[in-house]
């Protein structure tokens, strides 16, 4: 997908799939969580500082992890399941969904929605190609985690 030569870290990885995400995708923002199955945490570069979370069930991205599904919430910061240490933080529409491997999950993406103005017709009509779209780039991002996944631990 991208070219890992140059990503000698995890924090490197991470911020530079958020920049290839956006860059694709065609969004404003977006965060990268890495799933550190041996230490069961998730990781999370948030304004170029490393960050762990030890409760895999927190926030937006828990219930995308723990549940394996997409995600659309119209404003995450107004979200019953919103948690200012995990989730990205926007008052946009927003999508999460989880990255997978051979059907294990990697990493989670939360990016601001491809369509910033977001109504219940468009939820209704537009969302199953969507998700169908998102599980196909799911696996792409995750053969990139794989690649990378010796050099993290």
């Amino acid at each position: 997908m991208f070219d890992l030569q140059k990503c000698e870290h995890l924090n490197d990885f991470l911020l530079r799939s958020e920049e290839k995400i956006n860059e694709l995708m065609g969004t404003e923002l977006c965060s990268v969580v890495y799933v550190d199955h041996k230490n069961n945490r998730f990781v999370k570069i948030f304004k170029n500082v490393r960050k762990t979370v030890s409760d895999l069930r927190m926030g937006i991205v828990g219930k995308s992890f723990t549940n394996d599904i997409v995600i659309q919430t119209k404003n995450s910061k107004n979200d019953p399941l919103f948690n200012k240490g995990i989730d990205l933080e926007t008052e946009l529409p927003m999508i999460t969904f989880p990255v997978k491997y051979c059907e294990k999950i990697l990493g989670i993406v939360q990016m601001i929605h491809l369509r910033k103005k977001i109504g219940e017709k468009f939820l209704k009509k537009s969302f199953f190609w969507e998700k169908e779209f998102l599980n196909y780039f799911s696996g792409l991002l995750g053969m990139s985690f794989q690649k990378i996944n010796p050099i993290l631990e």
